[in-house]
């Protein structure tokens, strides 16, 4: 990743938000994947590429996306089942891309401070 990049589950951060915001602040962990892969017009060829343990690369990504979004505040990470919900600020949240930056940064010092 070159400076000025973020990762690519970054990609996933304003869909998440989106889709939650317009089915009022809360859904189901598998509606919410779904309705972010209909959104982006996710290809049957994409959803089949896999990471190392098998799981599909698109869901590892958005979960990592969802991931971040809680340690932002934008998700109520005090329930992270299989229900996601929005916090105040993830209601009228759409990140740009100078935004995801200081999140990537966040997040970053937190894992080497093992606090992720």
């Amino acid at each position: 990743m070159t400076k000025g990049n973020v990762p690519q589950h970054f990609r996933y951060l304003n869909p998440i938000l989106e889709v939650l915001q317009a089915i009022g602040g809360s859904g189901k962990s598998s509606e919410v994947i779904d309705l972010v892969i209909e959104k982006l017009s996710i290809s049957d060829e994409e959803l089949q590429k896999t990471v190392e343990s098998g799981k599909p690369k698109v869901i590892n990504q958005i979960h990592w996306a969802k991931l971040m979004l809680a340690k932002t505040d934008h998700l109520d990470s005090s329930r992270m089942g299989s229900v996601w919900n929005l916090t105040e600020k993830g209601l009228s949240a759409k990140l740009s891309k100078g935004e995801m930056m200081p999140i990537w940064e966040i997040m970053m010092s937190r894992a080497s401070s093992k606090k992720f």
